[in-house]
């Protein structure tokens, strides 16, 4: 298995390497060139992180600094040994051009303005089929909305760009609030959560939103067969540990590789309002714009789970308070970042008034 695998990643120009008992045994020119030289025979946790070494799936992917450089590893096992692949995430930027954004944003404005006006129309003349119609284009035009944040944030963090605030923030506190708005919004799935209500850390409180947005729509959006969602928070030391999983159907193993570039291969038409595959991207950039990482790993038929580790007090941010400025999401926020998974009611005057 050693010598058939040894010789195979040696033909290969993409970077990758072989574990055996969580050693490195052989890394083919490309991973010497990320790992050094001297990487054979260091361990896993020295090469990757705290992050990568607690995980026991089979198979898994991580996005996490490797040698100061933010790499997405795919792990495969098959029988004693593990197989890890690198890239790097560089997509093509030209999705991203700003008149392409400025032409979205305009477009979005006039329909929100004309949605507007027709709904108030529709309630002064009390038609429900009217009002049914002004429903589905304010969701339509929220879908839109949150393809547009996240395509902006893509960008940003494509371009090492990402504008951060940071302050003080309790995200025992954030998640418990965001958890609460979901379950009003979404009564028929369950949502657990193990949170600490006093996890304080330096960050951005709005990036850490739409990070935990992104997290449960994937779950809404992607977990065929979903009817629970669990989020735990950890706090240590040094280091703040969000988990977020769903009981769907899982994901297949030979779709894990392609998860973080999904909107750089081909994707259906009705795909794009859902996001195309960016909401893993902006998770990753804002985790590590927080000296963290993102973890995936998954199992058909049992389900997803995504971790994400964030710095407590990143160095030079400030000290933290004991009594940080409280954050609550808005309305408008939760219709965007939930959107695509959210009924047509949602949408109507009960929440948007």
């Amino acid at each position: 298995m050693f010598t058939l695998s040894s010789d195979v990643l040696s033909m290969t120009n993409e970077p990758a390497a072989l574990l055996q008992n969580r050693r490195l045994v052989f890394a083919n020119a490309a991973a010497r060139s990320i790992l050094g030289e001297n990487c054979v025979g260091k361990g896993i946790r020295e090469l990757f992180g705290d992050e990568v070494a607690e995980v026991q799936a089979p198979h898994f992917v991580a996005a996490v600094p490797v040698s100061g450089s933010s790499r997405l590893l795919r792990f495969a096992r098959e029988g004693n040994m593990q197989i890890v692949f690198f890239s790097r995430p560089d997509p093509d930027l030209a999705l991203f051009s700003d008149a392409y954004l400025q032409a979205l944003r305009s477009g979005l404005m006039n329909m929100n303005l004309a949605a507007g006006a027709g709904q108030r129309l529709a309630e002064e003349r009390d038609d429900p089929a009217l009002m049914q119609c002004f429903c589905r284009m304010n969701r339509e035009y929220f879908k839109l909305n949150r393809l547009l944040a996240n395509i902006s944030a893509a960008r940003d963090v494509i371009a090492g760009e990402l504008p951060k605030s940071f302050s003080a923030v309790d995200l025992g506190a954030l998640v418990s609030d965001l958890a609460d708005s979901v379950s009003l919004l979404r009564p028929d799935v369950a949502i657990d959560f193990s949170v600490d209500r006093r996890v304080l850390l330096w960050a951005d409180p709005q990036l850490l939103e739409l990070l935990l947005m992104n997290l449960i729509s994937n779950c809404l959006i992607h977990a065929e067969g979903l009817t629970r969602i669990r989020i735990e928070l950890n706090a240590l030391s040094d280091r703040v540990y969000l988990t977020v999983r769903d009981d769907g159907a899982g994901i297949a193993p030979e779709k894990m590789s392609t998860l973080f570039h999904r909107y750089r291969a081909a994707f259906e038409l009705n795909e794009l309002s859902l996001g195309a595959g960016l909401g893993l991207t902006v998770i990753r950039g804002i985790a590590e714009a927080h000296g963290g990482a993102l973890m995936l790993e998954s199992r058909e038929g049992m389900g997803t789970m995504v971790r994400v580790s964030l710095s407590r007090s990143l160095a030079g941010a400030g000290k933290l308070r004991d009594d940080p400025k409280a954050y609550t999401s808005s309305m408008e926020r939760l219709l965007t970042g939930l959107a695509p998974c959210l009924p047509e009611e949602c949408f109507g005057g009960k929440y948007l008034d």
